[in-house]
């Protein structure tokens, strides 16, 4: 595509493939009831491959202004295709960063693609607020903030900005500290993901308890050993649904050990 795409555009053509039963269903699965987690979220019944695909259709012609103006809305799917919208621009930077053909990008392409970088994570946290359920969160904090830290902050892996959101009374910031981890699991880094979920033992929300039993369970599928050596600590005080996440993929008399515990 050749020219400039609105958020209007993109919120047009989410109405054209919505689903008004799909809808029903999200806005009960998402828990958007008085009191319940997403209470007052909006749903117009997009499935999630189908924003994918919008959104590797338009990101290219589709500015960071106008994907601040798609973030604000208050319906779930034009957010989450503007997160979509943001990993693959944050994905096209990093591209331009590889070599092709064995010769290293121009400085000036390196410095496009940092500046890039920066103002995508900036817009991030800068509409953290609208990034208000699970599912929000767990399409884009490792792809944008997780690496981010592994390329910026390659010591600390942004130690301070993690425990800022993970102090934070925000459920949803929380996660966002734990979730962010997973781009450190699939470079092999466990210790930040370990921190984490041994902090949050004391949380009382399933939804710390379901990503943090899940982050352990990546651990595991990377190191079981460090996997074991947490259980081993930790199992007696963790729990029940972190701790059923996270034996997921152990034997079965491993989980009955665990579970027993």
């Amino acid at each position: 595509m050749s020219t400039a795409i609105s958020a209007e555009f993109v919120q047009s053509e989410l109405g054209k493939i919505s689903s008004p039963e799909k809808a029903r269903h999200h806005q009960r699965y998402f828990k958007t009831g008085p009191g319940e987690y997403g209470e007052g979220d909006i749903f117009i019944g997009v499935d999630v491959p189908k924003m994918r695909t919008l959104a590797k259709k338009v990101y290219s012609d589709f500015s960071l202004l106008e994907t601040a103006v798609l973030m604000k809305s208050p319906i779930h799917e034009h957010r989450q295709t503007a997160l979509f919208i943001l990993v693959e621009k944050y994905n096209a930077a990093r591209r331009k960063c590889l070599p092709k053909r064995d010769v290293l990008p121009a400085d000036e392409l390196l410095k496009e693609a940092a500046r890039e970088k920066k103002e995508i994570v900036s817009l991030y946290f800068d509409h953290l607020r609208y990034i208000n359920n699970w599912d929000l969160v767990d399409c884009s904090a490792s792809y944008i903030i997780g690496e981010w830290f592994l390329e910026t902050d390659p010591e600390t892996l942004g130690a301070e900005t993690l425990k800022n959101l993970s102090e934070s009374n925000d459920l949803w910031a929380q996660r966002v500290s734990v979730m962010t981890t997973h781009a450190f699991i699939r470079n092999g880094i466990f210790q930040p993901t370990l921190n984490l979920c041994a902090y949050f033992l004391p949380a009382k929300h399933d939804l710390i308890h379901k990503c943090t039993g899940w982050m352990l369970r990546e651990v595991g599928k990377k190191d079981k050993e460090t996997l074991i050596s947490f259980l081993e600590e930790h199992s007696t005080e963790m729990p029940r649904t972190m701790l059923r996440y996270s034996i997921e993929k152990l034997t079965a008399s491993e989980k009955a050990k665990y579970m027993k515990k």
